[in-house]
């Protein structure tokens, strides 16, 4: 009865272990997602700060 109920304990361990990486997966993708440039960005940025440089010599 004990080895059986320390079975079931150790299962639900490495099921709660599986999910947890799960999730911290998740968080990592949606950070980068969130977090990382696109080329779109990228582009819209430089051609902000290039206005910003011209406007400050005008």
């Amino acid at each position: 009865m004990l080895y059986r109920t320390s079975i079931v304990i150790l299962g639900k361990i490495l099921i709660a272990k599986f999910y947890i990486v799960l999730d911290l997966k998740d968080l990592i993708e949606a950070y980068s997602v969130r977090y990382s440039p696109s080329s779109r960005d990228l582009q819209s940025r430089k051609i902000i700060n290039y206005l910003k440089k011209e406007l400050i010599m005008v």
